[in-house]
């Protein structure tokens, strides 16, 4: 099984119990782990009106966000139609330099006249 990231902010993902688009959800997941991980996801979506996210106690079912995915249909804009697979959520590290490109790069060549 290989996932791809989705791209396109507008693609529609469903699944059982709820749609939503690819960047409301990303928004959704950001905003739940800056404040409580994934029960605070849960929390948020029914707070805001969209209903519940498949999500129960048991640890299998929590891993199933994070490694399997679970089952979910996507629809993307200019697409034929709706195509079924498994979503899961990927948290990526990212890193910003206080320096900027050029000064590092004249900074190493300086240092290794």
């Amino acid at each position: 099984m290989e996932f791809k990231p989705l791209e396109d902010g507008e693609t529609a993902i469903s699944i059982p119990s709820n749609m939503f688009k690819h960047k409301e959800l990303i928004a959704f997941v950001n905003e739940a782990f800056r404040h409580g991980g994934l029960n605070r996801l849960g929390e948020i979506i029914w707070d805001r009106g969209r209903g519940k996210i498949p999500l129960d106690k048991s640890d299998d079912s929590r891993k199933s966000w994070f490694e399997n995915g679970i089952e979910c249909e996507i629809l993307k804009p200019n697409s034929m139609g709706w195509q079924k697979g498994r979503v899961r959520i990927n948290v990526t590290i990212e890193f910003c330099s206080n320096e900027k490109e050029e000064e590092s790069a004249l900074n190493f060549i300086r240092q290794n006249q």
